[in-house]
């Protein structure tokens, strides 16, 4: 996992140009964002995913959403030299797989509900620096969201705070699968 957030992550910064607009402070503003529906509508040869984190990077002020690969969508907030946070969404071929990607990438951590999908939430160190990751599961739709300082203090985005973003550029857009009203998330 370390070694592909890595890869996205230079794969990112390649694509961006000079006039790219970068993060301009470490934290996520604490307002809710406001999020306007596509006014385009979408060709067929879209990916709404890449639409979904093209909105999201923008609300954020981060890099531009990104295909990382056929079914990897992705975008990274810079926050400075060592801190930043990397969110991917994959899309599965159905929801059974999407949740045993889910499973196996949260690991023992445990599961709760975030807006009525399954989510987890965990920290790590690594041999420099500390991951914070939020990960959940929305359908065939597998959203990982990992938070990297290289020092101990986090300035890079909080995780959670990415999560939402994507969230509400996702449910803005009706992008989202429908959630059973006081359904199971875990």
């Amino acid at each position: 996992m370390k070694k592909y957030l890595v890869i996205f992550t230079f794969a990112l910064s390649a694509c961006a140009g000079s006039a790219t607009p970068q993060a301009t402070s470490g934290t996520v503003a604490a307002s809710t964002p406001v999020i306007a529906a596509t006014s385009a509508p979408l060709d067929a040869t879209t990916e709404i995913e890449l639409v979904l984190m093209q909105q999201a990077s923008q609300i954020l002020g981060c890099l531009p959403g990104a295909a990382v690969s056929a079914d990897t969508f992705g975008f990274y907030c810079e926050a400075g030299a060592g801190h930043g946070t990397a969110a991917q969404l994959t899309r599965y071929a159905d929801e059974a797989t999407a949740r045993a990607a889910f499973d196996s990438e949260r690991a023992d951590n445990p599961v709760y509900c975030f807006h009525g999908f399954p989510a987890a939430t965990w920290e790590y160190n690594a041999d420099i620096g500390k991951h914070r990751l939020h990960a959940w599961q929305a359908g065939n739709w597998l959203i990982v969201v990992d938070a990297f300082d290289d020092t101990g203090i986090p300035a890079a985005p909080e995780p959670f705070d990415v999560s939402e973003a994507i969230y509400a550029a996702a449910d803005v857009n009706g992008f989202l699968p429908a959630v059973a009203e006081g359904g199971e998330c875990n």
